[in-house]
């Protein structure tokens, strides 16, 4: 994790990772979890203390009680659904996305003060079962798959998720279904509201029922709505 530049003006510390030859470095494999996507920014939030990869890091570990065997992708998308919740209480509008690499043998990550070296953690041949995706029925490695933390369905391609919310792509739709609904409710209620203070379309004027109206609407989020009682001196939702 490499956070900080974004937020803090400071240079980001360069980071270049070397794959030792099998011959010289072991075999195996080993999982590398990076804080971001290349080129993207890994963000410091001065509220959490931490960078957001960092308190995403601490978050799943603390889920798990503690406890952490490996560093694989069932991790790291806890890893990612972390930094979703976090990236949405703290309003972060850019999304940052951990990065997740599988490389053959040894590694070296090298510093400005030497190596630091990580060791493989799962035997070479020992890919597990491949499993099927809800969705659209493809068999895959479940370490690139993930699990939409909204509906509970396991196993999805990552094709399925959404790069902003890291939700299955059916319910982002399904979300944007019902936001769009409930704008149109608001908005009929907004209607409802002028018809009542206006007196029109046959409704008799009664500034009560336009105000309860009103207020309706504009607990649903109707921007016209609240204008309407912020106009009258009421207080909006």
């Amino acid at each position: 994790c490499f956070a900080g530049a974004g937020a803090r003006g400071a240079a980001t510390r360069d980071l270049d990772f070397v794959a030792m030859p099998a011959s010289s470095a072991g075999s195996g494999s080993f999982f590398l979890l990076r804080s971001c996507d290349k080129f993207r920014p890994s963000l410091e939030l001065d509220d959490l203390g931490h960078g957001l990869f960092t308190q995403g890091l601490l978050d799943a570990i603390d889920a798990r009680d503690g406890r952490l065997a490996a560093c694989d992708t069932s991790f790291a998308a806890a890893v990612r659904d972390q930094m979703a919740e976090l990236q949405r209480r703290h309003h972060v509008l850019e999304p940052q996305r951990p990065s997740l690499g599988e490389v053959s043998g040894s590694c070296f990550a090298l510093f400005k003060d030497g190596f630091l070296k990580a060791e493989p953690s799962t035997p070479a041949g020992s890919a597990p079962p491949l499993v099927v995706c809800p969705v659209c029925g493809k068999k895959n490695d479940p370490r690139e798959t993930f699990k939409c933390r909204t509906c509970g369905r396991d196993n999805l391609c990552l094709r399925h998720q959404d790069e902003a919310t890291y939700l299955c792509a059916d319910c982002v739709r399904s979300a944007r279904e019902e936001a769009a609904r409930k704008a149109r409710e608001a908005a009929s209620w907004n209607e409802k509201g002028d018809d009542c203070y206006y007196g029109r379309n046959g409704v008799a004027q009664s500034d009560s029922e336009a105000v309860a109206w009103y207020r309706k609407a504009a607990e649903q989020g109707d921007e016209d709505a609240k204008a309407a009682l912020r106009r009258r001196g009421i207080p909006t939702p």
